[in-house]
């Protein structure tokens, strides 16, 4: 009896990559600048020059939309740091609008208002919700929970004074991205054990574990938030010898084990992004302690995405579910 021979298997590889229209978005944002050497190795003022750089010429490829307003006020922290912030209104206000208390990304160590002025003008611009963005103090300067208290203090400067900013101060929301979303998660966490109200957590890609400075060679190749950016980054925002228990948690959310009774959470990340798996924990911890959690993980999506490369349509899907995020409290 003749034995049928058995074909050869071709392997299966399952290695994630970068989704193409990013990468061609990408290259295209790459083309219209002069280069900028990937950052590899160096101090925290160092990795703010580069994360400013980028921040530069992200703002070259996001409308202006001066018609939205901007106010500029001031508030101060507990620790009686002054905490500036500019406050965004779409040209008709609703009554009884809600809002959001936005906090900028930069690694802890960079950024600023007026990089993300655009990017916080979009949002107001799309959703026909006011912004309160902040100014957080920088690290090494100011540390991780200080950071969280400085957000803390303009969610309560927003309460006091949403009567006369046309706003409902029980439909408040604190958002951020990369750094900010950390520190928003950590202003959240205050909230709730202060009893302070708050109507939705909006974190994008949040940076939450000061543990996650490991190599990833899945994920390096993609991305210009490299390992060396987040070592170099916490090793700024955190002082063992400064921080420790309760603080370190809040300079670090990830740290948090009792989840019960936070705002509602939104996270949206991509697959090639070194929170990724800090998210996915993050975001599994709250759903078990009961948290309403609406989660969103991007294929072939690094860090940044949707700043950077806009007019992807991933990056596009992902914005609108920001978005939607924003008009849902």
């Amino acid at each position: 009896m003749e034995t049928k021979k058995q074909e050869e298997l071709t392997p299966i590889t399952n290695k994630i990559k970068l989704d193409g229209e990013i990468e061609r978005a990408f290259m295209k944002f790459l083309g219209s600048h002069a280069p900028i050497q990937k950052f590899e190795e160096g101090t925290p003022k160092e990795l703010a020059e580069y994360l400013d750089q980028l921040y530069i010429n992200m703002n070259g490829h996001w409308p202006a939309n001066a018609q939205i307003r901007r106010q500029d006020f001031e508030t101060k922290a507990a620790d009686q740091s002054d905490v500036k912030m500019r406050w965004y209104t779409p040209e008709d206000i609703a009554d009884e609008s809600p809002a959001v208390v936005f906090i900028h990304g930069g690694g802890h160590v960079a950024g600023s208002v007026d990089l993300y002025d655009r990017v916080v003008a979009n949002y107001v611009q799309r959703s026909n919700v006011p912004f309160l963005s902040v100014e957080y103090g920088l690290s090494p300067q100011t540390n991780g929970k200080d950071q969280a208290e400085q957000a803390f203090a303009a969610i309560i400067w927003l309460r006091e004074n949403a009567g006369q900013l046309g706003i409902n101060k029980d439909r408040i929301a604190i958002m951020g991205d990369s750094a900010g979303g950390g520190i928003a998660a950590a202003a959240a966490i205050l909230a709730r054990d202060r009893r302070i109200h708050l109507a939705r957590q909006i974190l994008i890609y949040p940076m939450l574990d000061y543990r996650n400075t490991i190599p990833d060679e899945h994920i390096e190749p993609f991305t210009m938030v490299g390992y060396q950016v987040i070592k170099t980054a916490w090793d700024a925002v955190i002082s063992p010898d400064h921080l420790s228990g309760h603080d370190l948690m809040i300079a670090s959310p990830a740290l948090l084990d009792k989840f019960e009774d936070l705002a509602p959470i939104y996270i949206s990340v991509g697959d090639l992004d070194y929170f990724k798996v800090e998210n996915l924990e993050y975001a599994r911890k709250a759903a078990e302690a009961g948290v309403p959690l609406e989660f969103h993980l991007h294929p072939g999506a690094p860090h940044g995405f949707e700043l950077f490369t806009p007019e992807a349509p991933v990056a596009e899907r992902a914005t609108a579910d920001h978005i939607n995020a924003i008009k849902s409290f």
